[in-house]
């Protein structure tokens, strides 16, 4: 992981003092090292903040350059199977001078060209010169699993890792974007459509491959799409090969490597599989667990504790436990680090983690994240909309069964249903009862009737499409942005074995029915690890998150500064003293985040802190 900065002037020399204070901005993703270089008659500069997993002497220094074709690589993320791409490239005769994956990368674009990235087992933002053509090549991996930012104002392009750095690099205007700013309050939507909460800062989308000529001019393709829905069902075996192949590789790395275990199926599996398989390039160190000061029922460390035990004897388990209402100082540091509004404060407990982490000498983590997504986790969600589609169907007796077991409940199924009454009626409904919608302003409720009429239709699809858009568009890329974040604020690097494109790759093609049922979800999962996990973990519902403490505890916040003197520019987007009461009412509602974040987030922003300090 580090953080990359690419500038394109198409008239004249890239601005000095901007670019250098964009790319301080990125000096977290890359405490090891950085480097820079001009091309094109000054006009374009990469710049490259270095994390050191793989090879992490000199060897891996960046910006590279291939010495036979002149290209020059920067390079955010882990190619994972890059010793087996090298070999492959040795064996037809190339010889390498580092053990770094990223010299793989620079060979492999010299020896298959495109063709290159469709056999990228990894994450990754690249942006490369490319010496034959003359022209910029930028790629982002299937999933979007590391950040890429682009700005272009018909005079200057800018790509960056994250958005402020995007933003100042561009000398942009910082202004909320309007549309995202109402998706968020609507719904908690921070990631869907490739916008930023920035106006003019957009996302490189997942799974791109573009290419920048010397005029500025793109040439927007794609190397990756996911399958449709369809195929043979895989067998429990199947499963369990890729689970304990993609955590192999993810244990990849020549510095010290933790897995996080809750007490949940997903960081279960992860932990089992890191304690089973053997990588001889790793430097595995044991698991991390989080917890709570007082216990109660969001704490997960007994179980936890048995599942160390029982997949790991003998390993290392350390237990963070702090107090689940987040300090002022963890707060700021949050917002900071995650530069956007986001949808709950439970994140917080990943950026407590890496903190730990990093105060150990540990950089790399190993986590459970996209299982839930990938596999119908979210049974609280999916099985009341799967109860949903039943009854379009007319399918009574399933939809009835269905709603009898542990996830489905009449009120959740009514809070879907209502999506399907007239536009009017959710319109009435959403602005008398949902307090995120009753503290949105005037202006911005009336302004964005058209966007609602989109919310709508999302919310309108069946269960087999928001599963997939929940992968694609919105849930999981949220989450994928949360852990790097964190994990760059302290220096740590994310690896999530579920990412795997090839797991990703079999879930896609599920239907809703193979991924979860009135027995629960992550059926394949569950099928796959049963005998290998304690019954306690297999047969556990989705109850619990990491953090699932922090965010019923809005109302236990000191707030007092923001609504005694809100940022100026709320009053565009909210309805600051509606709110005020509203916290006063009802103090345990999680839906109070949303505007209170917002608010933050105003603030930061006109203080300066999210663009530039």
């Amino acid at each position: 992981m580090c953080g990359l900065l690419a500038v394109l002037n198409r008239r004249r020399p890239v601005d000095e003092e901007a670019a250098g204070r964009a790319f301080q901005r990125l000096a977290h993703r890359g405490p090891d090292g950085n480097g820079s270089i001009r091309g094109w008659d000054d006009r374009l500069l990469l710049g490259h903040r270095r994390l050191a997993i793989l090879d992490p002497g000199r060897g891996g220094a960046q910006p590279m350059r291939d010495p036979e074709t002149g290209s020059q690589l920067i390079f955010n993320g882990a190619i994972y199977n890059f010793l087996e791409l090298r070999q492959e490239m040795e064996e037809q005769g190339h010889r390498f001078a580092s053990d770094s994956d990223t010299e793989v990368v620079l060979a492999a674009w010299r020896h298959w060209g495109a063709a290159a990235f469709s056999r990228f087992n990894g994450m990754w933002a690249i942006i490369l010169l490319d010496g034959p053509s003359d022209s910029l090549v930028v790629c982002r991996d299937r999933l979007g699993v590391k950040p890429l930012y682009h700005v272009d104002d018909g005079t200057c392009q800018v790509f960056a890792s994250e958005i402020r750095a995007a933003a100042i690099a561009a000398g942009l205007t910082v202004r909320p974007d309007a549309t995202s700013v109402f998706d968020y309050l609507i719904s908690g939507s921070t990631e869907h459509d490739g916008r930023t909460f920035l106006e003019g800062v957009v996302e490189v989308p997942p799974g791109a491959l573009w290419r920048i000529g010397r005029d500025g001019r793109v040439t927007r393709g794609r190397y990756h799409d996911w399958p449709e829905t369809g195929g043979p069902s895989p067998s429990a075996e199947e499963v369990r090969a890729l689970l304990l192949d993609a955590t192999r590789l993810r244990l990849r790395a020549d510095v010290p490597t933790v897995a996080l275990l809750s007490g949940g199926l997903d960081s279960s599996i992860v932990g089992w599989a890191a304690a089973k398989v053997r990588e001889p390039r790793s430097r595995f160190e044991g698991f991390l667990t989080y917890g709570y000061l007082d216990g109660g029922i969001h704490d997960e460390t007994d179980r936890a504790g048995r599942i160390a035990a029982s997949v790991a004897p003998g390993l290392r388990h350390t237990v963070l436990r702090v107090d689940p209402v987040p300090t002022g100082p963890d707060l700021m540091a949050l917002m900071a680090a995650q530069e956007q509004p986001f949808s709950t404060p439970s994140i917080l407990a990943g950026l407590r983690l890496y903190r730990l982490l990093a105060a150990q000498g540990v950089k790399v983590a190993l986590t459970g994240e996209g299982a839930d997504e990938l596999f119908g986790g979210y049974t609280r969600r999916y099985a009341n909309l799967m109860v949903r589609d039943l009854l379009r169907r007319g399918r009574m007796g399933e939809a009835v069964r269905l709603l009898r077991s542990p996830h489905a409940s009449l009120g959740l199924l009514g809070n879907r249903l209502v999506w399907d009454l007239p536009e009017s009626v959710v319109r009435l409904l959403l602005r008398r009862y949902r307090i995120n919608v009753a503290a949105m302003s005037e202006p911005l409720w009336e302004g964005m009737r058209e966007r609602l009429l989109d919310r709508l239709a999302d919310n309108r699809r069946p269960l087999a499409q928001i599963l997939r858009h929940d992968v694609t568009q919105t849930l999981l890329p949220a989450v994928l942005r949360f852990a790097d974040r964190n994990g760059m604020a302290a220096g740590i690097e994310v690896r999530a074995p579920f990412l795997d494109h090839r797991l990703v790759d079999l879930a896609m093609r599920l239907p809703a029915g193979e991924k979860l049922s009135a027995a629960g979800g992550k059926l394949p999962l569950r099928r796959a690890f049963a005998g290998l996990l304690p019954d306690e973990v297999i047969a556990a519902p989705k109850e619990r998150g990491l953090g699932m403490a922090e965010q019923f505890q809005v109302g236990r916040l000191d707030l007092k500064f923001l609504f005694a003197k809100p940022p100026v520019s709320a009053e565009a987007f909210l309805d600051v003293a509606r709110l005020k009461a509203a916290f006063v009412r009802h103090p345990n509602d999680p839906l109070l985040w949303w505007p209170v974040c917002l608010l933050l987030w105003l603030t930061r922003l006109e203080t300066g802190d999210a663009n530039d300090s």
